[in-house]
This record gives structure tokens, sequence and C-alpha cells, in this order.
């Protein structure tokens, strides 16, 4: 769907009719995925049994870089329960940071493993230019504030374009989905 609405735009330059209804169009379909993937994900990290998130550990502990194109929270509740947080993902809290997220930091990693989310994810925003990451800081369950976001008009920084040159456009226009 996404590739027809984005050929439908790329036709209305040249038979030069409106496209505003399209690009609308297209921006509620990208919109829709964000908000069936939250619809359908599990609530807390409890309804996950410690026993599937610490075996799918013991697995990924032996890599130095995890890559995922997944949009879920799964990945990031499993390395979040090791309490020494071998993993990083390149976003820190300073002091003056609220603390329901943290900010993008380029050269912040103080990790040697790292975890990339190569096509955004649920927890991750882009406001007013800054990619953050949602954490559950404030004892609110995460999806609960994904929701919340999306309620106020934010949606999750998720890469769902219909086409490769979209796709790629998208992430070399985000630093943090550029540098991952």
């Amino acid at each position: 769907v996404l590739r027809f609405l984005k050929d439908a735009q790329f036709l209305s330059t040249i038979y030069k009719f409106s496209a505003k209804e399209i690009k609308k169009d297209y921006e509620r379909v990208q919109n829709a995925l964000a908000s069936a993937i939250v619809k359908v994900h599990p609530e807390k990290t409890s309804k996950i049994p410690d026993k599937n998130k610490s075996a799918c550990y013991q697995f990924l502990k032996d890599f130095d870089d995890v890559y995922t194109v997944n949009y879920d929270l799964l990945l990031y509740w499993v390395l979040v329960q090791d309490p020494e947080l071998v993993f990083g993902d390149y976003f820190y809290r300073e002091e003056e940071t609220p603390s329901e997220y943290c900010e993008y930091v380029q050269d912040g990693s103080k990790s040697i493993k790292h975890v990339f989310f190569l096509h955004g994810a649920l927890h991750l925003f882009l406001k007013e230019g800054i990619t953050t990451k949602k954490v559950w800081g404030n004892a609110i369950p995460l999806i609960k504030q994904i929701k919340s976001e999306m309620e106020n008009g934010y949606y999750p920084l998720v890469v769902a374009e219909g086409d490769h040159e979209s796709k790629e456009r998208q992430i070399k226009e985000n630093p943090y989905l550029n540098h991952a």
C-alpha cells in the first residue's frame, strides 16, 4: 500500500495534480502500522516468562553487537534484565533529562557491546529534532507511555516506507538511524 501511495505521489508531479491527500494517507498508513504493533504487543515485560528472556540473553551475550529490524520491545526487555547492562545503545540521560526517556548521543557509548534498532522501534521517538528512547524510569510501563505519546500525536520512530529509496532517505535523515 505504501509503495502505491508513493508511486501516486510521483505521478502527481508528472500529471500536475495535488498529492496533499495522498501524502496524508501515506502518513496514516505508517501511523496505523505503529498503532497495530502497539495494540498486539505485551503490556509489560512480566508477560514474558523470565526463563525465556534469560535463554535469549544467554544466546545474545556472546555477540559484540546485535542488530535488529524488529520494532517491538522484546529485545530491549531481554537486554535490560542484565544488572550490568553490558549492551549499550547510545541513549543516555543527563541530569536535567526527564526520567521517562534518554537522548541519543552519537559518541556516548560507554559499552563494548551494542544493540542497534536499524529501522527504529516502538520506544524510539523524534521530538524537536532529537531522537529519544522511552524508558521505564517513572514506573509507567513502556507500552502505556508509548500509547500516551501516540494519543498526543507523536508516533514511534519506525522505518515503514514503501520502497527502498524512501527507507534509505528516512534512515539517512535521522542521526541515530544513520549511525546504526
